[in-house]
């Protein structure tokens, strides 16, 4: 259910998320709409659960982190603590929007945050008020940037799409971060306490199929998958979901330490009267080169896939997998291939040498208020 709620976040409210909320009990959804307490989740409505209803205000951004390292060109926006990066380009491609938020409480290690020159949209970037310095990029020689020893630094390429920079107290954006992982660590945990609705069994080692579509699965709603047999199914490249395509897919892994692999998986969606509908990879297409193949991971998996590890405090790791990826215990890393879609840690998320990308096309970011209020009364929940 889409939801939608027009409540402004206080400065007040912002400070009490970062204090350890307990799920009340009794403060159930009547299976309408979510029930919230201090701007939390404490109940998630019935229904196909979409990426709004679990995340929140955290949907406008595909890394929430307590920090994102990142070496290499990515595509994805993030509200994080902290950002590293050595000196490559974030590129943005989304459609249906003006531009695209990011929230970073400190650059760190000499980072230059770079609006690539293939940037489609405005990037408005809240920052640390003592790492505002803006320059265009200095290879340039009609507008030199700031010199690469004054790093950290904000530069860019792109002369057609506005880089927005605004200043703000390095405590006031880690409040609002804070916020963004409560937000979602709440989500997780009550996904987590759901009872499993499947619990997949395979043929062999080599069994790589779980299918949603047999006798006794609804045509819709949310699917609580038991991960107990799952973990060597989703180590392997090409491991595929048969679903109807109004059903969402909890994936609910309650391994609590080590690795955990998630590779490139397929979706063969069925309509509700079983006949088939499209099959579809989560690989995405680099600079939304094959826009048609993006909306459908967009549709088809992004919208309807979540793997939630709400106990887990391991390392996961992503290889060209997409959908909604919350660890809050967690440290991420991305292998091998381009993941796609939302990752959510209070942890590291890194993504060493391989791009991340974040093509959600739809949102409720409100770029068009007042740039000098505080950041924490800047965002509405729609």
């Amino acid at each position: 259910m889409k939801h939608s709620i027009k409540r402004i976040i206080s400065l007040w409210s912002a400070v009490l998320m970062m204090l350890n909320i307990v799920l009340p009990t009794g403060a159930l959804s009547d299976g309408n709409e979510a029930v919230y307490q201090s701007e939390l989740p404490v109940d998630l409505p019935e229904g196909a659960l979409s990426p709004e209803d679990i995340l929140g205000p955290g949907v406008n951004f595909g890394v929430i982190a307590g920090k994102y390292k990142q070496k290499g060109h990515t595509e994805t926006n993030f509200a994080v603590k902290e950002f590293e990066m050595d000196r490559r380009a974030i590129e943005i491609f989304i459609e249906d929007t003006d531009s695209i938020p990011f929230y970073i409480g400190e650059l760190v290690n000499n980072t230059v945050f770079w609006n690539g020159g293939d940037t489609n949209i405005d990037f408005d970037i809240y920052i640390n008020k003592n790492q505002t310095h803006k320059g265009f990029k200095q290879d340039d020689h009609r507008n030199p940037g700031p010199d690469i020893h004054d790093a950290p630094y904000i530069q860019y390429t792109d002369l057609d799409h506005a880089t927005n920079v605004y200043g703000r107290e390095k405590e006031e954006i880690n409040a609002y971060v804070e916020y963004l992982l409560n937000y979602a660590d709440n989500s997780s945990q009550i996904l987590d306490s759901k009872p499993a609705t499947c619990t997949p069994t395979f043929r062999d080692q080599w069994d790589k199929t779980i299918d949603l579509t047999a006798p006794g699965f609804p045509t819709s709603g949310t699917i609580y998958v038991d991960c107990t047999n799952m973990k060597n199914v989703m180590k392997q490249d090409g491991w595929t979901i048969k679903k109807y395509e109004d059903q969402t897919v909890v994936f609910n892994i309650k391994d609590t330490s080590g690795t955990y692999l998630i590779r490139q998986l397929q979706v063969d969606v069925k309509n509700p009267d079983g006949s088939h509908k499209i099959t579809v990879k989560s690989a995405t297409s680099q600079k939304d080169q094959d826009k048609d193949k993006n909306r459908n991971v967009d549709k088809y998996i992004l919208d309807r896939i979540v793997f939630n590890m709400y106990q887990f405090e391991g390392e996961l790791q992503i290889d060209t997998a997409a959908g909604i990826f919350l660890a809050p215990k967690a440290s991420v890393k991305q292998v091998n291939g381009a993941g796609a879609g939302w990752v959510i840690t209070r942890k590291t998320f890194d993504s060493p040498e391989i791009e991340f990308h974040f093509y959600r096309r739809i949102r409720p970011y409100d770029a068009h208020v007042e740039h000098g209020i505080s950041i924490t009364k800047r965002f509405v929940k729609q």
